[in-house]
């Protein structure tokens, strides 16, 4: 076991030495960085917004005179979906179904005031969020580190010195795996606190800990895909 972890350090130290991988890592910290802060300031403001106009709503709709109890179904109401604390990391289907429902007596409507707007400010990248920068980004990044982790020992020929040290194959892939599954969890810290934040605002505990962990089986996918192409390339 503990050679698996001596295998899994080298290339850990390696990929700290490595510019390429500090380099996409820099980039990944600041996209996750502006993409978090942009995505909890925008939900942010959706909610203090939504929470004003349902307010306003309910005291429009209480202040009208004595009226028959048919006649008020009639008349409607209007509710707004206030967006959850997880939508800090995720807004969901939210920006595409509408944010308020008009409800009246033999009706059934849908969801109106969905946000189409054309994020100029941002040139389309408004709508990019923590989620996605986890969905998109991070696995190009384990893709970018990780590529070489079976292959480039075969190209600097020290793949043959390894296996006559007493090392088996599933030894050398398992710590290889240990390696990358490693840095993707660590990469991963940022949305736990994220995560901690939602539940501290009120999210259900079951459903952060879901998040975490669809997002952790998620990256470990792509991180036994990676060492699956490593292992069987033949050059880089």
């Amino acid at each position: 076991m503990s050679g698996l972890f001596t295998i899994a350090q080298a290339e850990w130290q390696l990929w700290l030495r490595s510019q390429l991988a500090l380099g996409t890592l820099l980039i990944f910290a600041l996209l996750l960085t502006s993409t978090s802060v942009l995505t909890a300031l925008r939900m942010s403001e959706a909610h203090q917004e939504r929470t004003q106009q349902q307010t306003a709503a309910e005291e429009y709709f209480l202040s009208q005179p004595d009226r028959h109890p048919h006649r008020m179904v009639h008349y409607g109401h209007y509710v707004f979906r206030v967006p959850p604390p997880l939508s800090m990391i995720d807004p969901g289907v939210d920006p595409v179904t509408g944010q308020s429902m008009f409800l009246e007596g033999h009706q059934q409507n849908t969801a109106m005031f969905a946000d189409a707007r054309a994020s100029a400010e941002l040139g389309g990248f408004e709508n990019l969020t923590t989620a996605l920068v986890y969905q998109l980004f991070l696995p190009l990044l384990l893709i970018a580190i990780g590529h070489g982790l079976v292959i480039r020992e075969r190209e600097e020929n020290t793949l043959a010195p390894l296996l006559a040290q007493g090392v088996t194959g599933v030894q050398l892939y398992a710590a290889k795996g240990i390696a990358l599954a490693g840095a993707s969890l660590v990469l991963l810290l940022p949305l736990a606190v994220m995560c901690a934040v939602a539940i501290g605002q009120g999210a259900a505990l079951l459903a952060s800990v879901g998040v975490m962990g669809l997002y952790a089986l998620y990256l470990l996918v792509w991180c036994s895909l990676i060492l699956l192409v490593s292992s069987l390339a033949r050059s880089r």
